[in-house]
């Protein structure tokens, strides 16, 4: 009898969960810029969420798939904090 060995591949990690808040005014104006982009989506509205870049400029993005691919359409920007 020969006992054979399976060799399983390693388990690829868990992808970080995703960033959802309920998107508010208030919460969108307190949201600070980090090293690089950084997109936050809406907890209650799918496809919906504020882009920030490392400059500190804030946009609201939807994002969808279509055919397969990415499509992302920028809404509209905030206006800069005093």
């Amino acid at each position: 009898m020969i006992a054979m060995v399976i060799d399983f591949p390693p388990r690829r990690r868990a992808r970080a969960p995703s960033k959802k808040v309920a998107l508010t005014e208030q919460r969108v104006a307190n949201l600070k810029p980090a090293g690089s982009t950084l997109y936050i989506n809406d907890a209650r509205m799918p496809g919906l969420s504020v882009r920030i870049t490392k400059a500190g400029a804030k946009s609201y993005v939807y994002t969808r798939k279509v055919h397969r691919k990415f499509f992302r359409k920028t809404l509209g920007k905030m206006p800069p904090s005093p």
